[in-house]
């Protein structure tokens, strides 16, 4: 458990806020490999400030909601964030209040995605969906195994136009193995751009780094 760390100066912190840009998110430094926040993913938070405005944005695999959070800050109506670990749902609560965000804006799933879907249809229909998994979960989602039957569900739960915002953060899979997802599981989503990754953060082998790709949804809704 943990990450190694080195405290420069000062005394260990258990948490703090940070700031980024006018966000705030509470932080747990030093404590376990992944601290609240990932750092690489800034510009994408930029973009959903820019371009959530009125907008009912689904949230997968939320863990602090630091996206869901630009989210709000950028307009959304409202967001659904799902994810299985209720802890990681409580922190983004958090996060929310820090920004002074109203909860009512806000919807949490604290279950596994794959036995969520008739809830997270309720809340639909969706103007924006965010694909943010971990490589690989044990007993919960695989990237490889699982990212198809995900891609299969959004027709369903999607506004025509929808903004499709997925990402892959493996060193084995490229870009080129999300357009091929798409193209075979979602082939009404056109591939839009790719996101650039925070430039503090850019990989000397950017196609084994996070990739952020963003789709847009074009298809009459099933009814």
């Amino acid at each position: 458990m943990g990450a190694p760390s080195e405290l420069l100066a000062g005394s260990q912190l258990e948490s703090t806020t940070v700031k980024e840009g006018i966000l705030l998110f509470e932080v747990h430094p030093g404590q376990q490999q992944n601290a609240g926040l990932f750092l690489d993913m800034r510009l994408l938070r930029e973009w959903l400030q820019l371009h959530s405005m009125d907008k009912n944005v689904l949230n997968l695999f939320a863990y602090t909601c630091s996206l869901s959070v630009a989210a709000v800050a950028g307009g959304a109506t409202h967001v659904t964030n799902v994810d299985m670990n209720k802890t990681s749902l409580k922190w983004g609560a958090k996060n929310h209040q820090l920004n002074g965000q109203d909860p009512r804006r806000v919807r949490s799933i604290p279950h596994n995605l794959f036995r969520s879907w008739g809830r997270i249809k309720r809340y639909g229909r969706y103007d924006l969906v965010i694909i943010d998994p971990p490589t690989r979960q044990p007993g919960s989602f695989d990237v490889v195994k699982n990212y198809a039957a995900v891609l299969g569900k959004l027709k369903q739960l999607c506004n025509p136009g929808a903004d499709i915002i997925a990402t892959i953060n493996s060193p084995f899979l490229d870009a080129d193995y999300l357009i091929e997802q798409f193209a075979q599981h979602l082939p009404h989503a056109r591939f839009i751009e790719s996101i650039p990754v925070a430039p503090e953060f850019v990989d000397k082998f950017p196609e084994r780094g996070l990739k952020i790709c963003r789709f847009s949804l074009d298809h009459t809704p099933d009814l």
